[in-house]
């Protein structure tokens, strides 16, 4: 082998090595990119869970404190007839 094929095959191997470094790199940033998409939805979906669950607690306690407050003007409705007043 002459010179100019060493040199021809030497370049030839690194530019092979080139694009198979390239591929593994996007193969690995493509697996990373569907795991932190996964995580994200899965984020997503759990920060819209917990919206909904404080919603409807919130909606709980409302209808708590005005059931709690029918009640007792209810009392007192019943209270007042009842005293004749």
């Amino acid at each position: 082998m002459n010179r100019l094929d060493k040199t021809l095959l030497i370049t030839v191997l690194l530019l092979g090595g080139i694009l198979w470094l390239q591929h593994r790199w996007t193969i690995r940033l493509t697996e990373e990119r569907d795991r932190f998409r996964m995580n994200s939805t899965a984020l997503l979906s759990d920060v819209k869970r917990m919206r909904y669950q404080k919603r409807l607690r919130t909606r709980k306690e409302i209808m708590s404190w005005y059931a709690v407050t029918l009640m007792i003007r209810l009392f007192l409705m019943r209270t007042v007839r009842s005293k004749g007043i």
